[in-house]
């Protein structure tokens, strides 16, 4: 029993002391680490559709709030690496992955409802298009910002299967308040879009987004709403540091109790 004593005390040691370097390995890297490389990507795929022009999210048109909304994410990921894709009734890559924030921001602001000439909003195309910004080792999330459709939406079974092959996450965050209203033209003297003598209303399908959400195991939010949707490669490294530390704090406790305990034998024989 006092030479198995002295094996366990010995065995606790040891135990202790390769965690506490591991805790300082963990540390230091985290400490060194450049957050722009090997971090996660995030495509944002942008609906321009003309009712997108609509002005009902705290005087600024959806377009504008969808913007921001963009960018206060980015800036405050920093460590992640970013696209950008535009899209109506079809698609256009604007920006492939990167983690300059200036000019991912200068690309940003020049997006408004002009960029693609053919209107509609087909988010089956947007998505394809924005799984090809992805290589085969890269993983991360689509994040599509829209104010929904006109019509019942679906998502291929094709785009479904590519999107489970790369393990990407598809996040909708609807912009808007409103699910229908005129559509803006721009013109101070006629400021809504007229055809054969009526305004146009741009009615949108906003149960069906959630619903398609809903299905498919989406992640949806409102325009409002904060996204608190990844963990910080910072937090990340906190629990690993954490882990080893209340490790080796336990093996510790261990050692010293066996060594307490094999002392007290060896003295009480």
């Amino acid at each position: 029993m006092n030479k198995n004593i002295h094996i366990i005390w010995k065995v606790f040691l040891i135990l202790a002391i390769v965690c506490s370097l591991l805790t300082c390995i963990k540390f230091l890297e985290s400490d060194n680490k450049n957050y722009g490389e090997g971090s996660s990507h995030i495509a944002f795929v942008l609906d321009v559709s003309k009712s997108m022009n609509v002005w009902d999210i705290a005087w600024i048109s959806r377009l504008k709030a969808a913007k921001e909304k963009i960018y206060n994410i980015v800036s405050t990921h920093r460590w992640y690496s970013f696209a950008l894709s535009i899209f109506a009734w079809e698609s256009l890559r604007v920006l492939p992955f990167t983690t300059d924030i200036s000019l991912y921001a200068t690309f940003l602001n020049s997006i408004d409802s002009n960029n693609i000439s053919v209107q509609g909003t087909e988010i089956d195309i947007a998505l394809s298009d924005a799984i090809e910004n992805f290589s085969y080792d890269m993983t991360g999330s689509i994040i599509i910002l829209t104010d929904g459709d006109e019509n019942n939406i679906l998502i291929s079974s094709e785009i479904k299967k590519k999107l489970q092959e790369k393990d990407l996450k598809v996040i909708v965050i609807w912009v808007g308040t409103i699910d229908w209203w005129y559509i803006p033209t721009g013109d101070i003297f006629a400021p809504y879009k007229i055809y054969n003598g009526e305004l146009v209303i741009a009615s949108l399908n906003i149960s069906g987004l959630k619903k398609l959400t809903q299905s498919i195991g989406w992640e949806y939010y409102s325009i409002q709403e904060d996204i608190s949707l990844w963990i910080h490669k910072s937090e990340i490294d906190s629990e690993n540091i954490s882990r080893f530390f209340y490790l080796s704090f336990l093996f510790y406790i261990f050692y010293l109790w066996s060594l307490w305990y094999s002392l007290y034998f060896k003295r009480s024989i």
